[in-house]
């Protein structure tokens, strides 16, 4: 669901007409691009449960006992109405909590797993230590600072942004003017303003061709692409890292159009100080944008790769490292629930 609401996102930007007539059309539009975007989510995750369960099967043979046709259609079915539920239950917060409701699932289901992954690192690690039991113990702490720091670092990124102060034709410059009204008066451009849509992107670019390589293990182009092309190989991760920098560039870039946004303040009398309306301001807003697009871009390489980096170097099994990822969900949807909180205050 959250991939195709994605694509779908991305193509209303003036790539697929009748989509960008949507976005124009308000609350009505809205609605049409929800009921597309459900139907093209329940036909991917249909064919999603069969790719899963083929891939399994072939990874682990006999895992499904009765290996016909019909068996991967029922499960497909079954794994898209699982999906159908949970589109369900997040549309259900949506209108009756406070949040976004797929990502306040996603949430909760990342911290559910925290409890067993801590019981599954003590097991491994602490449990086991014997002799080498204090070097284990300092091991952990420092695990835990890192993941502190490294939240901590996101939530100054996130809330990270240039103000670019902006006036309006015939405004007076009283000092006296309120903060609202000062407030009211900027132009805020995020580092983050995509937020994890170019990592989450990125994994599902990624993670796709291996899901389907698992399909044919006996395929010498299955073989490659398992060994070269995943997450857990170099060339994969330089993939993926790129993959992040250019999307991230991209969506930065039709989510907030410099040629758009120009015009806009033109028409509105408004103006930067000591830039021209019109073409000056369009390349001035570019240029902004650029050099925010390359940190974001750059963040979101370094959280998503780090505690992978970091779990390695400490030899942390693949069922218990916490991925940037993760990380970047937790602390986005935290913050959103708390601004959506204190504004119903």
């Amino acid at each position: 669901y959250i991939t195709v609401s994605i694509v779908i996102q991305l193509l209303s930007f003036n790539i697929v007409p009748i989509l960008s007539e949507w976005r124009k059309q308000g609350e009505l539009g809205q609605r049409k691009v929800k009921r597309l975007t459900i139907h093209l989510s329940i036909i991917l995750a249909f064919i999603q449960g069969i790719v899963v369960a083929v891939g399994f099967n072939s990874m682990y043979s006999g895992i499904v006992s009765n290996d016909v046709w019909w068996v991967y259609l029922i499960i497909g079915s079954v794994l898209m109405l699982g999906t159908c539920i949970l589109i369900y239950f997040g549309h259900v917060i949506d209108k009756k909590g406070i949040g976004n409701g797929l990502s306040i699932i996603i949430f909760g289901s990342i911290l559910m797993s925290m409890p067993s992954t801590i019981g599954m690192y003590y097991e491994s690690s602490i449990a086991l230590a014997g002799e080498n039991l204090f070097i284990e113990v300092v091991k952990a702490i420092i695990i835990l600072l890192a993941i502190v720091l490294l939240i901590a670092f996101i939530v100054f990124i996130t809330l990270s942004e240039r103000r670019i102060p902006v006036h309006y034709s015939g405004q007076t410059g009283d000092k006296q003017s309120s903060n609202e009204s000062r407030r009211a008066n900027i132009l805020p451009i995020k580092i983050l303003s995509v937020g994890v849509i170019p990592v989450i992107f990125a994994a599902a670019i990624i993670v796709i061709p291996s899901g389907i390589a698992q399909m044919f293990p006996s395929s010498s182009l299955a073989s490659f692409i398992l060994k070269y092309l995943s997450l857990n190989s170099l060339v994969g991760n330089i993939l993926y890292i790129a993959i992040i920098v250019i999307f991230t560039y991209l969506y930065t870039f039709l989510q907030m159009n410099p040629k758009n946004v120009s015009k806009d303040l033109s028409e509105s009398g408004a103006f930067i100080p000591s830039i021209r309306p019109g073409l000056e301001t369009e390349i001035y807003l570019r240029k902004m944008l650029i050099k925010m697009s390359t940190m974001g871009a750059f963040v979101l390489a370094f959280v998503a790769l780090v505690p992978t980096v970091f779990a390695s170097l400490f030899g942390l099994p693949l069922s218990i490292q916490i991925g940037g990822i993760s990380l970047i969900i937790i602390v986005n949807v935290s913050l959103d629930v708390k601004k959506r909180i204190e504004s119903h205050e």
